[in-house]
Formats: structure tokens, sequence, C-alpha cells
């Protein structure tokens, strides 16, 4: 940002004249977000924030659902100062960019991550409500230092930990203390654990509260079917990941109940008059807004509508822990 001032001290009232930012991406906010809290989770300071929206009110939380400039440019605009003795003139210009939108352009079915994640990385997790990054270290038996060279954008406090995206876990060659690098194939059920079933046919998500008893019990098989073909999770069952799908059916499987019908080439469960020819989808988490996902996955508003239309406009309809189409 460029200033220039010529000042001659004068003691009467100045006049303001300010022009509108021009505004390139906007965000609806969510409930309980605040000026300051919206403006750190894109990268920005209160001040480029409230520049970049002029007019909105800080005193307490943003409106839910309204949508909010987190990139654009505050064009030039003048101070001056009127008197017999006063003269005072600023010029200013700055173009504003958010941190937070720039996400990986790789094809990985694991999106979104944060920007500089490690190009090699063959192990990935969502980050879920309450995670830590000392939580994920322990997790995945890796130290803070791997941690931190293969997710460069994540400071060392951990305060910009942002839910709902994929961090790496594992590299080609990277020594840990637990196995737990995830599965990257073309099947829609994604993200899996390791060593999955090749030829399973029946998938489940894991839901908060599912323990591999219940599952086993839900879907009328052993424990020793759902080990093997499950063979990253351990006996004890310590290492199910919520939102991670297991298999719970292969061709020719004796169970003791009829397992529910394996479902379409699409994930369940799915927003309503989802697109039938969309080919990559996105699961809605906590604090997700329609702007976010757009922005994650390189969308225009308007396709992102024209593949969702059961979705508002004003994003106050879209479902947590539901899929929506993020591409055909």
């Amino acid at each position: 940002m460029g200033f220039k001032s010529l000042i001659v001290l004068g003691l009467l009232p100045h006049l303001i004249s300010v022009q509108a930012a021009t505004c390139d991406w906007k965000v609806n906010a969510n409930g309980g977000d605040t000026c300051a809290s919206f403006a750190a989770s894109w990268g920005l300071t209160l001040a480029k924030f409230e520049a970049l929206n002029p007019g909105v009110a800080c005193s307490g939380a943003l409106v839910a659902g309204q949508s909010y400039c987190v990139m654009g440019t505050v064009p030039s605009g003048t101070t001056t100062s009127t008197g017999s003795s006063t003269t005072t003139t600023t010029s200013y210009s700055s173009t504003i960019t958010s941190t937070f939108v720039t996400t990986t352009s790789s094809s990985s079915q694991h999106q979104p991550t944060q920007t500089g994640l490690a190009s090699n990385c063959n192990g990935f997790y969502l980050v879920s409500s309450g995670d830590t990054c000392a939580a994920i270290e322990s997790k995945y038996g890796i130290s803070a230092q791997e941690f931190a060279s293969w997710n460069p954008a994540i400071d060392s406090g951990c305060s910009n930990l942002l839910l709902g995206y994929y961090v790496c876990v594992s590299v080609p060659g990277a020594t840990t203390t637990t196995s737990v690098s995830t599965t990257t194939t073309s099947s829609p059920y994604q993200p899996t654990q390791s060593g999955l079933a090749s030829n399973c046919n029946n998938f489940y998500l894991v839901s908060s509260g599912d323990n591999c008893a219940a599952i086993e019990s839900k879907f009328g098989i052993s424990a020793q079917q759902f080990t093997t073909w499950n063979p990253s999770i351990h006996t004890t069952c310590d290492n199910l990941y919520l939102g991670y799908y297991v298999c719970v059916g292969v061709p020719g499987a004796t169970t003791t109940t009829a397992p529910p019908a394996p479902t379409s080439t699409a994930p369940s469960p799915e927003m309503p008059s989802t697109v039938s020819n969309c080919s990559k989808f996105h699961l809605v988490q906590s604090g997700d807004g329609c702007g976010a996902i757009e922005a994650a996955n390189g969308i225009t508003q308007d396709q992102f509508a024209s593949w969702n239309p059961y979705i508002h406009s004003n994003c106050d309809n879209l479902w947590l822990g539901y899929y929506v189409c993020v591409g055909v």
C-alpha cells in the first residue's frame, strides 16, 4: 500500500470521501462468526476485513448465511480537511487477498487441503471437531517435526488447524510407530483406511457413537470377517475413524442377517436433487459454507448451484454429514 501525504496544521473539521471496495470473492458467514474470527479464518486482519466490507457492524456476531467479502481491491480514496489554514490529502490503494482459499490443485480425492501440503503425501487425515496437532501426531505415530514438514501452512501453535480439511500424516519412506495410511483408489467410497478388501461390495460410513461390535451386529457379520476385510483396524477397535468407510460385505460372504443392499456408485447420504452425472463429491463438515466449498474445489457459484439445485442461494440449508456435488 502506498501513501502520499501533504500536511499543514489546522483545527477545522475534515470532510471524508470514501469509495466502495471491489470484491472478487464472497463467502457466507456461519452462526457465531464474528468479524475477528471470520477474518482470521481467511488469513485477513480485522482492518483488511473492514476495508473489504465497508459499513459492516463488528460490534456483535455476523449475520449467519450472509455473504462477506474476503478477496478484493480497496480503490483509491481521499481524506480532505478544509479551512483557512489546513489542507490534508491522503491517497491509498490496496489489493487484499485471502490466504485461506489457497488450496492444493492436486487431483487427489482428499480435498480440501491447506496450501503447501507435501506433494508426495500418501496418507491423509480429515480434521474433525476437537482435533489438535498433538493428537493427530500421536494417532499416526509421527513426530511434530514430521507433521510440520508435511503441513507447512499450519503454524507451530496449531492455531490454524482447519476443521473439515485434510492434513498429511504420511509420505513414502517415513518411519512411524503405527501404520495408518489411507487408500487412494478410484472408489467413490472415500476415505478408507489402508488394506481394505479389494473385492468389497458393501460399505459403511462410520458415524459418531459407532464401534466395531455395533457395526458387526448391524450387518450380521463376525468380528473375524470385519477384521479380515478391514485389517488396519485394531482388534480393540481403538482406531476406528469417524467419517471413514469400512467394508461390511464381500461377494459370497455368509452373514447372520441380510445386510443392507449395496449403495449406488454415489456416496450416501446425498443432498436431494443432486445431478445424476456427478463424479466428485464433498462431505459437508461442521463449519463448511457454500463459498468455502466452491473455493476449495475451484468451482464457481453457478456451477455449485446447478449441480446442487436443492441448496438455496444463501446456503441456509446445507446439511451437515451429507454429500454435495463439486464436479461432473
